[in-house]
């Protein structure tokens, strides 16, 4: 069960990230608005790691 949810603005292909404890958002779907993202993450318990400033106003 994946605890963190990758922003699409990093790489997929990261290597730390090929676990299980990670999913990218282009795993579930590319087009995902950060609204989007957000509320996934929320109802999912997942952290988002992300390099964006507009996840810092949630």
């Amino acid at each position: 069960m994946p605890e963190f949810i990758i922003d699409a603005n990093l790489p997929a292909k990261i290597k730390v990230w090929q676990n299980s404890r990670f999913i990218h958002v282009s795993s579930i779907n590319a087009s995902w608005s950060d609204d989007e993202i957000w509320m996934y993450a929320k109802k999912n318990d997942l952290s988002i790691i992300a390099k964006d400033k507009d996840f810092l106003i949630y």
